[in-house]
């Protein structure tokens, strides 16, 4: 989710050749409700969270600037297996 304009969106959709789907939140209400919206420069924080079925919150980055992501082993790890029952 980013709030940036939906035409940004797709811009850096097609320039990163990716096939998800990027949603727009142009008033930062899901920034503002997950807490990572910076009011001062009005972007959104860099931020990652996985949530369980239930919707509790069971992993939770909030970078410190826009290229502070987590490692992809460090996010896939939090995401729950499967199990077999």
């Amino acid at each position: 989710m980013s709030v940036d304009s939906p035409e940004q969106s797709q811009k850096l959709r097609a320039r990163l050749g990716m096939e998800l789907p990027l949603y727009t939140d142009t008033e930062g209400n899901a920034a503002k409700a997950w807490q990572v919206f910076d009011a001062e420069s009005e972007f959104a924080l860099a931020a990652s969270f996985v949530v369980a079925p239930g919707g509790a919150v069971i992993y939770r980055y909030i970078g410190t600037s826009k290229a502070d992501r987590p490692a992809a082993a460090e996010l896939l790890a939090a995401v729950p297996q499967p199990t077999n029952e």
